[in-house]
């Protein structure tokens, strides 16, 4: 019989859940700040980051600011993939990096 402890990855939180031989996840309270926004919340921010970036006049940063702003986000603890799963957020972090109208939802980004 196997002793080995089997690693679980909650799909909706990321959180690594270790369990027993032949235990299964029944149930597991996801902490909240941990949750990418719900698809509605979503699309609203899309809607209003759309209109900022307009506002802005389509502007860009520079290809070192952006660098920069990467470079924070892949020290993150909110990123999965090329996602934010901040609960303000929720974007593609690899192109709201790029809007210089598009600010970091935990104030991270260099000013």
């Amino acid at each position: 019989m196997t002793t080995e402890r089997v690693q679980h990855t909650c799909p909706r939180c990321g959180e690594t859940i270790v369990l027993k031989p032949g235990e299964t996840v029944a149930f597991h309270r996801c902490n909240p700040d941990s949750l990418m926004p719900s698809i509605p919340q979503r699309v609203w921010n899309l809607a209003k980051a759309a209109a900022e970036f307009v506002a802005d006049g389509c502007k860009t940063v520079s290809a070192d600011e952006y660098a920069a702003r990467l470079a924070v986000c892949d020290a993150c603890d909110r990123r999965k993939e090329v996602w934010c799963k901040h609960r303000k957020c929720g974007c593609n972090r690899l192109i709201k990096a790029k809007g210089r109208a598009w600010k970091c939802p935990m104030n991270k980004w260099p000013a």
